[in-house]
């Protein structure tokens, strides 16, 4: 069999082939994803000229408003969320380059490298959640909440403990499709 190499004439390794379609599931979190990126770029943008000189630009672990700067620091909001989403996105469409957890077998492949996107795809939406609500409640001049910063953890980390603990576990015997009958990731 021939060996294929990918664009900077490198083979491509077995894990390359594992590129699958995206499902339903993370089809609607990638296009929230985007629309949440969107906003976040285009919001400040919008609200520039209605923006106050002095803006919050910090909040407390109690989520109130603990640090002011002018109003471009509401401008630092979209250049880290790019500075996130834009790699990410990579590492999504990159399966060779994630570090799997659990051993992956011929029959347990197409599930894990699924379970993982499905991780990856959560992740970038929380993460673009959370600055889309950053951005909004700066510009609003508004504090966070109380329970904000652990409401955030818990959902960023609980999400990732959810599908690690999941990827560690055998799955049941595949489908034709290569997808265990009874945890079918989404």
């Amino acid at each position: 069999m021939e060996e294929k190499y990918n664009t900077f004439g490198e083979p491509i390794s077995p894990q390359d082939s594992l590129k699958q379609p995206d499902t339903l599931f993370q089809k609607i979190f990638s296009i929230l994803s985007i629309l949440l990126l969107t906003f976040i770029l285009l919001y400040p943008a919008i609200k520039w000229n209605q923006l106050p000189d002095r803006i919050i630009s910090h909040w407390g672990f109690n989520g109130q408003a603990d640090g002011w700067s002018g109003k471009s620091s509401v401008l630092f909001t979209p250049v880290i969320s790019l500075i996130l989403y834009i790699p990410i996105t990579i590492i999504i469409r990159c399966p060779s380059v994630w570090n799997m957890p659990g051993k992956i077998t011929e029959r347990n492949k197409r599930w894990a490298y699924r379970n993982i996107k499905n991780m990856l795809v959560i992740l970038k939406f929380l993460i673009m959640t959370n600055f889309a609500y950053l951005t909004w409640s700066s510009i609003q001049q508004k504090n966070l909440g109380a329970f904000y910063m652990i409401l955030d953890l818990i959902l960023i980390f609980g999400s990732m403990a959810f599908f690690i603990r999941r990827s560690t576990r055998c799955p049941a015997p595949e489908s034709e499709e290569g997808i265990p009958r009874d945890r079918e990731p989404f």
